[in-house]
């Protein structure tokens, strides 16, 4: 669904691919950390990967905004690229709190929303860049 309504919005093949990719890498992360701090998929952290995609995709909509409107993702990153970064940090600098829990559940949350926004901004600020680099050059 999110393919096809960022397809619509872009109406590029390439643009939404590149909408999509960090997607993708922040929810497949999302449950490699599940699974490597033994963290149970439930109702709660089933929840986070929604939370996770909604973050990313408007990192991911921005950069690709910028880019139709620029033509160049090194200057995307320039004028995007400190937004991004600084929502990140904060973001995850919030959800750090949560760390201070005593609540198993907080914590779980915690650990896998930084984490994941931190993967998201990453994959956002770099992979996304290079497929419209792609874009640009034609050889992608």
């Amino acid at each position: 669904m999110i393919f096809g309504m960022v397809f619509a919005i872009f109406r590029k093949l390439l643009s939404a691919l590149s909408v999509m990719a960090p997607i993708v890498f922040t929810t497949v992360f999302n449950f490699i950390f599940m699974v490597f701090f033994g963290i149970n998929l439930d109702v709660s952290t089933s929840i986070t990967s929604g939370i996770l995609m909604g973050l990313v995709i408007d990192y991911s909509i921005h950069i690709a905004s910028e880019e139709q409107r620029l033509k160049d993702p090194y200057l995307v990153i320039e004028n995007v690229g400190p937004s991004v970064l600084t929502n990140a940090l904060g973001l995850i600098a919030g959800f750090a709190v949560l760390l201070f829990s005593e609540l198993a559940l907080f914590k779980n949350i915690s650990i896998l929303m930084m984490l994941g926004i931190g993967v998201g901004a990453t994959f956002t600020l770099i992979v996304q860049p290079l497929i419209l680099q792609g874009k640009k050059t034609g050889t992608s």
